[in-house]
């Protein structure tokens, strides 16, 4: 009896939490999508400055690093014309 018990109390806070969690991602997550994308734009520059700061790794810079440079500033500048429709020009 007390097996089924446990049983019952398992099954029904994991149906529960399935609910939950389904209702919090349809209304929720299209409300925080513009400040999660702030901030993983945030988070990426600062890799990025964090990356290419003036120290001693910036002078060990190879071809590699150049590319991935170049594929960085393609994506800043995607990124700002993105930005610059939200703006009053």
């Amino acid at each position: 009896m007390l097996n089924r018990f446990k049983l019952i109390l398992i099954v029904s806070s994991l149906i529960w939490l399935t609910i939950f969690s389904l209702v919090y991602k349809i209304n929720f997550n299209d409300q925080l999508k513009p400040f999660v994308n702030l901030t993983a734009d945030i988070d990426q520059h600062n890799r990025f400055v964090s990356k290419y700061s003036f120290s001693s790794s910036f002078h060990s810079s190879s071809s590699s690093s150049l590319s991935s440079s170049f594929r960085n500033r393609r994506k800043n500048r995607r990124i700002s014309k993105q930005v610059s429709g939200f703006r009053k020009v």
